[in-house]
């Protein structure tokens, strides 16, 4: 109830501000006045927010924000002023525009809503022991010496029917390879321990 009478007494503000600013149009002099001159108009705006924000959070890229002007009226937490200023010298002039609207944080999001429940709970995930071991990297990017050796046959023509079984073997070999990981964790020892032969 008392904030639906700070929302009447602050519409009512921003409207009599509104009626006092408006008077009669009138022309201006021909001739340019000579000194400063100051103007100031009060206006009434009432909008909305509505925004996504990014965040760097992994469980939560992004915060919408939905906030209704009946929101923002409610939770003033203070006289709110929305004008612009001028200021005119002869023929120049600067113009400038504020607004200050004094909102409490006590208007939450639905991101905020969540996490005040008086449960949070953080999901739990089974670790299933697929851990990638520097030989399984290799094959899965392809750049493995089986995948090499399988490229290299398959792209010169006379060893496409001769290397077949070389092939056929080294597909094996890569299959041992991804098993062995699975089973052990680690690459096989004659993975690790291979050395160049020079």
């Amino acid at each position: 109830m008392q904030q639906t009478g700070k929302l009447i007494v602050a519409l009512f503000a921003g409207m009599a501000g509104f009626v006092s600013g408006v008077s009669a149009a009138s022309a201006q002099d021909v001739a340019t006045p000579s000194g400063y001159q100051f103007f100031v108009t009060p206006y009434l705006w009432l909008a909305s927010v509505h925004a996504t924000t990014l965040t760097p959070l992994e469980h939560e890229p992004q915060v919408n924000s939905n906030v209704s002007t009946i929101d923002l009226l409610s939770h003033l937490d203070g006289a709110p002023f929305m004008g612009s200023f001028e200021v005119r010298y002869g023929s120049l002039g600067f113009l400038a525009d504020a607004i200050h609207l004094p909102v409490s944080t006590k208007i939450t999001t639905q991101q905020d809503a969540r996490r005040s429940s008086s449960e949070v709970k953080r999901p739990r995930w089974p670790e299933k022991g697929n851990i990638s071991t520097p030989m399984e990297l290799a094959i899965q990017n392809q750049v493995d010496r089986f995948t090499l050796a399988i490229d290299a046959i398959d792209r010169i023509p006379s060893l496409q029917v001769r290397g077949a079984h070389a092939r056929e073997a080294l597909l094996n070999e890569q299959l041992d390879c991804r098993n062995y990981a699975y089973e052990h964790g680690i690459d096989k020892p004659e993975i690790v321990d291979w050395r160049w032969p020079l």
